[in-house]
């Protein structure tokens, strides 16, 4: 499986992404679980879009 970056698995990628889970040891699901809650957590920090932020930066310049 080839994935760069800003590329969006289809649903038979994804399966097969699940099932390759079941292959992994405990210490590699654990790295796995904190790079995804890493990920969740950069997605929650993008509150305001960057056209959001220049709309209201130009209310208040």
């Amino acid at each position: 499986m080839d994935l760069h970056q800003g590329h969006i698995m289809n649903t038979q990628q994804f399966e097969e992404f699940k099932q390759q889970l079941q292959h992994l040891n405990s210490q590699q699901l654990k790295v796995l679980q904190g790079e995804i809650d890493g990920n969740l957590e950069s997605d929650k920090r993008t509150v305001l879009t960057d056209e959001e932020l220049n709309a209201l930066n130009d209310l208040f310049s």
